[in-house]
């Protein structure tokens, strides 16, 4: 299996209060996704909800960089990140090293 990168989704990838905007957000530069997915696993590790990230991968057609198994939303584990339960349900997966990318200390 490839190493592991999980991001989180909201200040670290978009904005996701520009969502709905004729130009949303992004805080990752086009092709960055795909690069990274040809040497890692991406996955998504966000307080927002299934729905809110389905949404996102509508609206961006990023869902094709992600593994399924390594997106981790509220919906999942209604705990906030700093709790730490995200985190343990990240290394309940997946039992191999992971980097997480996000835009605070809490990710």
């Amino acid at each position: 299996m490839k190493p592991i990168i999980f991001f989180d989704l909201d200040g670290t990838l978009m904005d996701l209060n520009s969502i709905d905007d004729i130009e949303p957000v992004y805080f990752v530069a086009p092709g960055t996704l795909s690069s990274l997915s040809d040497q890692y696993s991406l996955g998504i590790i966000t307080g927002a909800s299934r729905a809110e990230l389905k949404m996102v991968f509508e609206r961006t057609g990023w869902r094709r960089f992600f593994v399924k198994s390594l997106l981790i939303t509220a919906t999942e584990v209604p705990a906030a990140k700093i709790t730490g339960e995200p985190f343990l349900r990240a290394k309940a997966i997946t039992p191999q090293k992971a980097v997480m990318i996000g835009d605070s200390f809490k990710d």
